[in-house]
């Protein structure tokens, strides 16, 4: 993945990926720091996407989904 697609990723799907954490979480700094979290998981492992499973928007939205769940575990804690 170059620099030029991550951005291009970022741009088409940050506000849904925002969008999606807030109504999760009811709060704007968790959905920022989600959004931030599920992008850095995106840079840092891209093979993780896989095209065939479906689309991009999709599976960073389940990264999303994964992320609040772990943020509402640690909170309980």
């Amino acid at each position: 993945m170059t620099d030029a697609d991550f951005r291009d990723a970022f741009l088409r799907h940050k506000d849904i990926v925002y969008r999606f954490a807030f109504r999760m979480t009811g709060s704007s700094s968790t959905a920022e720091d989600v959004v931030q979290d599920c992008f850095v998981t995106y840079w840092r492992k891209p093979e993780a996407y896989d095209p065939g499973r479906g689309a991009l928007r999709s599976f960073l939205l389940g990264v999303a989904r994964n992320l609040v769940l772990k943020h509402w575990r640690r909170e309980r804690s």
